[in-house]
């Protein structure tokens, strides 16, 4: 994943201009499809935004430790693995 190319990640997590429409668009996209997903569970707007940046925030410390190689048990950390259960 993310150890075989750090520098894509980090790069996919800055931009030179944060308030480009073109990215305010993509993001936002983002999160409705996330917001989308979470409309099972009936939350109220505020613990949907929440629950999205809770998401958000696993997803970027699962990548930054990986990057780290600091996943030290001996088990398969590929997404391929996760989708083949």
């Amino acid at each position: 994943m993310c150890s075989r190319a750090p520098a894509l990640y980090d790069a996919c997590t800055r931009f030179p201009d944060a308030n480009d429409p073109n990215l305010k668009q993509a993001q936002e996209s983002i999160v409705q499809l996330a917001l989308g997903v979470l409309e099972t569970y009936h939350l109220q707007d505020e613990m949907a935004i929440h629950m999205v940046r809770g998401l958000r925030s696993i997803l970027h410390g699962f990548t930054f430790i990986e990057q780290l190689g600091e996943f030290g048990m001996p088990l398969l950390i590929e997404i391929k693995a996760f989708l083949s259960y």
